[in-house]
């Protein structure tokens, strides 16, 4: 089994050290940076792709649109 008490810090520890202060910047990047991003848009990504999965599946199933939706379908193609 190893010492208890081990030597100087090797490379290996360094480089261990050097990864954790990396990833705890990597997460606060993410945390600052895309979070508050994704959270702003997001809602308005996930609108806009309802909206063209509902033209989608109105193009699947045309009769079965109700006529507001084509109406509405025609206008913005």
């Amino acid at each position: 089994m190893g010492p208890e008490n081990p030597g100087p810090r090797s490379k290996l520890d360094d480089v261990i050290a050097r990864l954790e202060q990396e990833w705890k910047r990597a997460v606060n990047t993410i945390n600052d940076e895309v979070v508050p991003v994704v959270r702003r848009d997001g809602g308005r990504a996930l609108r806009e792709l309802a909206r063209q999965m509902h033209q989608f599946a109105n193009s699947l199933d045309p009769q079965a649109a109700p006529s507001s939706d084509k109406e509405t379908s025609d206008k913005k193609e």
